[in-house]
């Protein structure tokens, strides 16, 4: 139960966090959020498999992966165990969308999702 009565006390869970990690150490999290999504983004636009729908503002990347059905593959991806990763309609597409909200994570571990994602596609479309 939480003061709100029913509802979850989300504001405790980031007054929480803040008090752990501080004004530096939340800044730390948030600049390295932002360097994962500008990887990502940017290793999106030079793959000849992908193709990047804007450029991030924020943490969100939006990106069609070339052959194959974003919601089709999103779910094998998941059923497989190989990645959790959503899909959106942007512009009447399907697209993949990958939010970078673990700070915790390393450019190599976005290097092998996508690697994962290539595999995946290329199975699909093979098959």
């Amino acid at each position: 139960r939480s003061i709100q009565g029913g509802r979850r006390n989300d504001a405790f869970k980031l007054w929480s966090a803040w008090q752990a990690l501080g004004d530096n150490g939340w800044h730390d999290r948030l600049e390295q959020q932002f360097k994962l999504a500008k990887f990502a983004a940017d290793y999106i636009e030079q793959s000849a498999d992908f193709e990047l729908c804007q450029r991030p503002e924020y943490l969100t990347i939006c990106f069609k992966v070339y052959g194959v059905d974003a919601t089709e593959l999103c779910d094998q991806l998941h059923a497989n165990g190989e990645a959790l990763i959503g899909h959106a309609d942007v512009r009447g597409e399907q697209v993949m969308r990958l939010v970078v909200v673990n700070p915790e994570i390393s450019t190599s571990d976005l290097q092998r999702l996508f690697e994962n994602i290539v595999a995946k596609q290329r199975n699909i479309i093979s098959a």
